[in-house]
């Protein structure tokens, strides 16, 4: 075991073609910070032993892992991990390249993704990874910043991987942004961009363990509803932005 620097860790990810079935690496994502943890939940015995001390043994009752990592928003390993926001992906035949279609599942069943951890002293798997949280944040003169949480089955150790990074996406940077508001999707196109000063987009799907007895580990991760908010600034030079927040008109 060494002392190591966070810029020697390694994080790769990937779609798992059968759920919770650890799949190996298809990207690996360059991150900026990353905490993703095993847990356990323990129960106490307090029956009465004739002493004092509140117990006499701790039993482990369930295992699992969550986190998240934050990573510069780049069009690569950010198709997988859409696939988990949205719960598929559709890839239309003869589509142009790395042209894809997400719309969200309506079910509580969304796309499964395996996650490997990798630093000098271990390398460990994370098996039926649900996306819980995703958010990404603009500003100005900076990369976009991504944040995704996840929740998994406990973490196995998995063989030690050379990462490759040759397959890292274009980033994405401020200037990149157009932002536009219009009463549907159908107008999007011909609504006017307005100029903002940040911008802040979160989605959160609720997830939950499915536990079942004789066994510490959740047999499925199940997402629920799911909620999408956010934020953005904007020069105060008249109401109008204003008045679409307190009445809609």
């Amino acid at each position: 075991m060494s002392y190591w620097v966070g810029r020697r860790g390694s994080l790769g990810i990937a779609r798992e073609t059968v759920r919770g079935t650890m799949t190996t690496p298809a990207y690996w994502v360059p991150y900026n910070t990353i905490s993703i943890n095993d847990k356990a939940v323990t129960v106490d015995q307090e029956s009465a032993f004739g002493r004092i001390e509140d117990s006499d043994n701790a039993f482990v009752v369930k295992r699992y892992a969550e986190g998240e990592f934050e990573y510069d928003l780049e069009d690569k390993a950010l198709g997988v991990i859409l696939a988990g926001v949205a719960g598929a992906v559709d890839t239309p035949s003869g589509a142009v390249n790395f042209t894809h279609t997400y719309a969200i599942s309506n079910t509580n069943q969304h796309q499964s993704l395996s996650l490997v951890v990798q630093d000098p002293n271990v390398t460990r798997g994370f098996r039926l990874a649900m996306l819980d949280k995703f958010s990404i944040k603009v500003e100005p003169e900076g990369l976009v910043k991504a944040t995704a949480g996840f929740r998994s089955a406990a973490g196995k150790g998995f063989a030690v991987t050379s990462p490759v990074y040759t397959a890292i996406g274009n980033k994405f940077i401020h200037t990149m942004l157009t932002f536009k508001i219009a009463a549907n999707t159908a107008g999007i196109a011909a609504a006017s961009a307005i100029n903002i000063k940040n911008l802040e987009f979160n989605i959160s799907k609720n997830v939950e363990d499915f536990q079942d007895l004789g066994t510490a580990e959740p047999s499925d991760i199940l997402n629920k509803q799911l909620t999408v908010e956010g934020s953005f600034e904007i020069a105060a030079n008249d109401a109008t932005y204003r008045d679409y927040v307190l009445d809609g008109s």
